[in-house]
């Protein structure tokens, strides 16, 4: 039986159609210290009669590198992560690309999870602030890419808009809002205050405010 430790290069077949190549510093047999790994899908069956991994073991290095070969020319790439790893999963700083909708994260990890603080990129914006288990949790900032509504900076519950925080329209409005796990609680208006105290409304905001005049 082989132990792992130090530099190297690992190939693990995953499933029928996935595998993945890593490539970085083992310890005591698991992933541990920088490394990078790159997730695969073949395309279709594999020439040559060749379906798995499974037996790499029992492969010379040309048998290794011909296979190597036949799945590079047959696969697309998944899902590629660069970064600290520790007991065989993502821990510490690191990047993550995932290619079906081409997000990335680049931040902090724990237990193979979005932890601590880092920034998103999706398909529709980009998110940068505290993630905890995997979510959007704590403070942070998301900016939209299309719509009237610009961006939200404030307060998370696992993924939903929690507590307070400020919307910013395209036009240069902004207006305090309160959520509670996404549902509206209220706003106060853009003029800020009545009378010198707070106004908070009870009606929820528009999707747009009238251009300022000023």
């Amino acid at each position: 039986m082989y132990l792992y430790h130090g530099k190297g290069v690992l190939y693990t077949w995953v499933s029928d159609n996935i595998y993945h190549i890593y490539e970085g510093k083992f310890k005591d047999n698991q992933r541990s210290g920088k490394g990078k790994q790159t997730w695969f899908r073949t395309k279709g069956p594999i020439q040559h009669g060749i379906q798995s991994l499974h037996d790499l073991e029992n492969m010379t290095m040309e048998q290794v590198n011909e296979l190597m070969h036949l799945l590079t020319d047959n696969t697309e790439i998944v899902e590629i992560y660069d970064g600290q790893w520790q007991n065989d999963m993502k821990h510490g700083k690191g990047t993550v690309l995932i290619t079906a909708d081409n997000s990335l994260y680049v931040g902090e990890f724990r237990n193979n999870l979005h932890h601590g603080i880092g920034r998103m990129k999706f398909k529709n914006g980009m998110y940068h602030g505290y993630f905890q288990n995997g979510k959007i949790h704590g403070k942070g900032k998301m900016v939209f890419n299309d719509g009237e509504l610009l961006s939200y900076n404030g307060t998370w519950n696992e993924g939903k808009m929690h507590g307070l925080g400020k919307f910013v329209y395209r036009n240069g409005n902004e207006a305090m809002v309160e959520h509670d796990n996404n549902t509206f609680v209220r706003f106060m208006p853009p003029q800020g205050s009545i009378f010198g105290k707070n106004f908070w409304s009870d009606v929820t905001p528009p999707h747009f405010f009238p251009e300022r005049t000023s």
